[in-house]
């Protein structure tokens, strides 16, 4: 009778000790500045966004293309980083005509062509990060 009494004697002990610290443990845990902090951040940046213009130059001067889109004219100022190809078509073997690119440099676009700018907004001004000549 007295280990049955021992027994649980000892395990209302040690439900006690797992309850009280239980307890203890929650009871300082910072719940409330864990409900506050949000678990994902949002990003504070928004990446650039591309945009393509596709229109015919109509001036060229120093490093900025002007061209026609729709009717408007547009000035963009291109990075001197940028790629420009030219795309031409090609036969293949099997006399199919597919594109082709050729990079070239800047002093090669001629007025009258036609050009693809692939352009984002840096320092709030678009500035052409690409640039595709359709040679007339």
């Amino acid at each position: 009778m007295r280990k049955i009494v021992l027994i649980i004697l000892i395990i209302i002990l040690v439900s006690f000790i797992f309850s009280f610290g239980y307890w203890y443990f929650y009871k300082h845990l910072p719940q409330k500045e864990m409900l506050e902090t949000p678990v994902i951040e949002e990003p504070e940046v928004i990446p650039p966004q591309i945009t393509t213009f596709l229109g015919e130059i109509t001036e060229i001067s120093d490093r900025t293309l002007t061209i026609t889109v729709d009717g408007d004219t547009l000035a963009i100022p291109i990075k001197k980083e940028a790629k420009i190809i030219v795309v031409t078509s090609s036969k293949g073997g099997d006399g199919v005509e597919r594109p082709a690119g050729k990079e070239i440099e800047f002093k090669d676009i001629k007025a009258g062509d036609e050009v693809n700018i692939s352009a984002r907004e840096e320092n709030e001004e678009l500035i052409g990060i690409s640039v595709l000549v359709f040679p007339k």
